[in-house]
């Protein structure tokens, strides 16, 4: 079948390339020319593990004009939900790709896969298209390609049948439980589904400080409690927090339409809470054994909030990286991927940091080294030369923040 992919970022870019794979004609587009001209040259505008090995080989057609998308029998919306001040729903973009496809006089069936609260597909989508789905992603950087021909679901929102059995055509080759349901259901699982592991994460951060403050080992702790098949033990690694553009998004998102509806969402309040508080552990870790920090040569190795991807949205980095900013430290950083990403998400700070092209000369620059992304060459002993290494992601089981 035809389909259509409106915007073209992480979520857009493995969704076309993926249903490309499968066979389908894919059709994407994207208001920002660069990132078009770049797929169009085979080069991903974000590193994703797989991605330029699947544009080597796509028939899929990138374009920046909407008319293009008129033929498909299906559309796929996978453009930001950023949050506003207030940690409510941005939906500027949402809006923006539906204007842009009624203007085109698209006439097929329109699915939003971008994260959007219970409702919202109904009351920006459904009045000026007659079919309309909602289809969640629960892809993660780093793994999204793989994640997507292998989900542990998928979850189809529809609310009349033509939409429904395209969606069924469009993910026929992939074997996974579907789940097919109305659509503010859909909308509210992709939110249930990353507050919770957004709870497991925070969880295993909690039992981490408390397991510091009397000599145990998390990790130890962690690896008993994952193996009750009621719990499991993915997410259950203590460390400096979670950041990316999912969890804390959608976490504040869902607190805001929580307190909208009626409702204090207690709980995920102190998930929030416990999180934003996290990584200032690490640097408080540090200042035990360096009281003062002024003056100080401390090297971050890891900027990115995840390995396998230039992400540093919402990464425990950039709080890092200003305290000890603000105490007075030298700073040096290296991060194989993210290092462009975090200049420019507060250039203002990031003049103030000396980046380095390799780990091992960002260490030698250091008095001091803190891990804060566990990328594969940061576990190489060799590199820190006996400098005093703290630990923000487990990478030695050294010194670190839960253990």
């Amino acid at each position: 079948m035809k389909i259509g992919v409106v915007g073209l970022g992480y979520v857009g870019m493995v969704t076309a390339l993926s249903f490309s794979s499968l066979g389908h004609d894919v059709v994407g587009v994207d208001v920002d020319q660069a990132r078009v001209q770049a797929l169009r040259n085979g080069k991903s505008p974000v590193y994703e593990p797989g991605a330029e090995d699947y544009l080597a080989r796509t028939r899929a057609v990138f374009t920046s004009h909407y008319s293009e998308l008129n033929g498909c029998e299906l559309v796929f919306i996978a453009v930001g939900t950023p949050p506003l001040s207030d940690g409510s729903q941005n939906l500027a973009f949402l809006r923006s790709a539906v204007d842009s496809l009624r203007q085109s006089g698209y006439r097929g069936a329109v699915v939003p896969r971008s994260t959007v609260l219970p409702g919202t597909t109904k009351r920006v989508v459904a009045p000026y298209f007659e079919h309309v789905g909602y289809n969640p992603e629960f892809l993660a950087e780093g793994s999204a390609f793989r994640d997507f021909f292998n989900p542990d679901k998928i979850v189809l929102g529809y609310e009349d049948e033509h939409t429904l059995s395209l969606l069924r055509e469009a993910y026929e080759k992939i074997q996974a439980p579907r789940l097919e349901m109305d659509l503010s259901t859909a909308e509210l699982v992709k939110y249930a589904n990353n507050a919770f592991l957004s709870l497991k994460v925070a969880y295993a951060n909690e039992i981490g400080n408390i397991s510091k403050n009397i000599g145990v080992d998390v990790y130890r702790v962690m690896d008993a409690v994952g193996l009750d098949r009621r719990i499991g033990r993915e997410f259950l690694n203590a460390g400096i927090g979670f950041g990316g553009s999912c969890f804390p998004k959608d976490l504040s998102a869902l607190i805001a339409f929580s307190r909208e509806v009626g409702y204090e969402p207690v709980l995920l309040r102190a998930i929030y809470e416990q999180n934003a508080g996290q990584p200032y552990r690490l640097v408080s870790l540090l200042k035990t054994r360096y009281p003062t920090l002024q003056g100080l040569k401390v090297g971050v190795l890891g900027l990115a909030f995840k390995p396998n991807t230039d992400d540093v949205r919402e990464g425990p980095s950039i709080k890092i990286v200003s305290k000890l900013l603000e105490e007075g430290a030298e700073v040096h950083a290296y991060d194989p991927r993210a290092t462009e990403n975090f200049r420019k998400v507060n250039p203002e700070l990031s003049t103030r940091v000396r980046y380095h092209s390799s780990a091992r000369e960002c260490v030698q620059s250091s008095d001091a080294v803190l891990i804060l992304t566990e990328w594969q060459e940061f576990s190489d002993s060799s590199l820190y030369d006996g400098k005093p290494v703290f630990e923000g992601r487990r990478i030695f089981g050294r010194e670190g923040v839960g253990w």
